[in-house]
């Protein structure tokens, strides 16, 4: 099933291989009866780095432990999502752990098993710590 088009510019900007287990991971929810909205994808480094310093040097709560450079997000192989309700409105109390299985089964590592902060509507590939291993190594 084609995604609309909020969700399908953000997952375009991700990964090659990330963007079909992502549309895989948007579909079966919609199958299970689970709307969602991708938050963020392709997070930049600057974003990143302003994101890391919410709750440290800039106001705000503390919502990451990765700094600019170690993110999936920051490799577009992460992605957020929210659940929307029947308005089409954002709703960030559903059903969490449902989707989060649907993800482990596509193969996506699901935020809501972290240690340091749990993130429950995160999920990433899980090969994204080799394109950050690529971008580090230096052309020769």
């Amino acid at each position: 099933m084609p995604l609309d088009a909020i969700n399908e510019k953000r997952v375009a900007l991700l990964h090659a291989p990330f963007q079909a287990l992502a549309r895989a991971f948007l579909a079966e929810c919609e199958k299970a009866g689970y709307r969602l909205r991708v938050t963020y994808g392709l997070r930049t480094l600057d974003e990143q780095a302003a994101l890391y310093a919410q709750g440290r040097t800039a106001p705000g709560s503390i919502v990451t432990q990765a700094k600019a450079g170690s993110s999936p997000h920051n490799y577009a192989a992460a992605l957020d999502v929210v659940f929307l309700d029947a308005k089409g409105q954002p709703d960030w109390k559903g059903p969490w752990e449902k989707i989060g299985v649907i993800g482990e089964k596509l193969g996506l590592v699901w935020g809501g098993h972290f240690k340091t902060i749990v993130d429950r509507p995160h999920f990433e590939w899980a090969h994204w710590r080799d394109l950050k291993a690529k971008a580090s190594t230096p052309s020769v």
